[in-house]
């Protein structure tokens, strides 16, 4: 009796449980990663595009020897065991979900796995769309790059999307930035397994989802501009921006040094990664909107105008310069050490000269100074699409206060700052936008 109603438990009340259970363990979910939308210059030509690669994974749930067969790949495509174990400690994220070894498979590699299939259960090769950058130009750090997700990565993921193990997400520049318009949806397929976990069919029960492609993006960039400007950095470190003044389109945009942005789409080594980290020259800091400078002369349209707000200052009077001004027990001098002679706001302005402004220094403040230097869009966010941007610095009296206390620093500081230099600094990208 009672064997009869542990059958009539497991058969009749508990149905619905174990047919799911079942259908669990005999239909397996298969990804399709869907191709990411292309990005394309201001004239339709492609900046970054496709290219299918193959993709090694493994089944951990099949693997009846991980150690013998993870060695046995080595020999077949050639690759170090302890990167073939590094990753699959990195995008393991369950036993019967495929987790990736390796990418970039070629013919021969497939080859030679195909030519010893049944000394390898459990490994499984797929082909998915990686980065592609067809063209003669880098642009890194406007493009910038995709990465796979890892578990690292995963845990910092803030995005709604569920991204899983091994799929590309946008890390950097414009493929983090639109990341949810290039990103596609991912196609869904059904298998019928076996008990040994063998693909034996389709789910024809179940409906496949078919992968949709992302949608592409078109930039300001011109290609041919980016090219020019690019080779004009070779071998050089700073930042170039090239616009349309009438629109404030940007056609081209260099933060030297670069690199190439197809480094970092797929199975980096630490070891790699930190070579980036430890480069002196610090290609991975996007000088354009994250680098910050002096900004010098051009400072003096604003000093100027915020002159002019001031109804004792005469534009008209004179002020001389022998390229020196004394303030206590300082000299600041001209950049033209002779001196330019008597010079009013006109002529100081078409010579440039440093002393007409340190002459004229009483009409203002520091924080007044600050203010009109804010108006012009420095100290503030441009709102450039490409993500990490830098305010720069504008130094006011509690910026000063704090950095050097109350009687660490003087007027004195003014005088630098009027011209563009001290403690003032200006990201590229905030340049262009004045």
């Amino acid at each position: 009796m009672v064997l009869i109603f542990r059958f009539f438990q497991i058969q009749i009340l508990g149905h619905d449980r174990y047919s799911r259970k079942a259908n669990t363990n005999r239909i397996r979910k298969v990804t399709q990663t869907a191709p990411r939308g292309l990005i394309l210059d201001r004239n339709g030509k492609i900046l970054v595009d496709n290219y299918p690669t193959y993709v090694l994974t493994a089944i951990p749930g099949e693997l009846s020897d991980k150690d013998s067969i993870f060695k046995a790949i080595t020999k077949y495509i050639d690759l170090d065991t302890s990167i073939i174990k590094t990753n699959y400690k990195k995008y393991y994220s369950g036993r019967f979900t495929p987790t990736r070894l390796a990418k970039d498979l070629t013919f021969s590699q497939i080859s030679r796995l195909e030519e010893n299939r049944l000394g390898l259960e459990g490994i499984y090769y797929e082909q998915v769309p990686e980065r592609y950058f067809p063209t003669k130009v880098k642009a890194s750090h406007i493009l910038g790059y995709v990465k796979e997700v890892d578990r690292s990565i995963k845990n910092k993921l803030k995005y709604e999307k569920d991204y899983e193990l091994g799929d590309r997400i946008g890390w950097k520049g414009l493929e983090k930035q639109y990341e949810q318009y290039l990103n596609g949806e991912q196609g869904i397929y059904f298998y019928e397994v076996d008990a040994y976990s063998r693909v034996v069919g389709h789910a024809l029960e179940l409906e496949p989802q078919e992968p949709v492609p992302g949608l592409n993006i078109v930039t300001t960039l011109d290609l041919d501009v980016q090219y020019f400007i690019e080779n004009l950095m070779k071998g050089k470190k700073g930042a170039i921006i090239v616009g349309n003044p009438g629109t404030g389109e940007i056609l081209g945009a260099v933060s030297a040094p670069g690199y190439r942005p197809n480094l970092f789409t797929g199975l980096m080594l630490e070891t790699e990664w930190e070579t980036f980290l430890d480069d002196p020259d610090k290609p991975l800091i996007n000088r354009l909107i994250q680098g910050v400078y002096p900004p010098g002369s051009i400072v003096k349209m604003i000093t100027a105008s915020h002159l002019l707000k001031n109804p004792d200052f005469d534009p008209t009077s004179f002020k001389y310069c022998d390229g020196h001004y004394q303030f206590g027990n300082r000299v600041f001098g001209c950049w033209w050490d002779t001196g330019h002679g008597d010079m009013d706001l006109s002529t100081a302005m078409l010579n440039s000269c440093d002393v007409y402004f340190y002459k004229n220094n009483k009409y203002f403040n520091l924080d007044e100074l600050s203010e009109s230097l804010k108006s012009f869009g420095f100290g503030q966010y441009t709102g450039i699409d490409i993500p990490g941007e830098s305010k720069g610095i504008i130094p006011s009296i509690k910026f000063m206060n704090q950095r050097y206390g109350k009687s660490g620093w003087s007027r004195g500081a003014l005088l630098n700052i009027c011209i563009g230099q001290g403690e003032l600094s200006v990201t590229p990208i905030q340049v262009f936008n004045y």
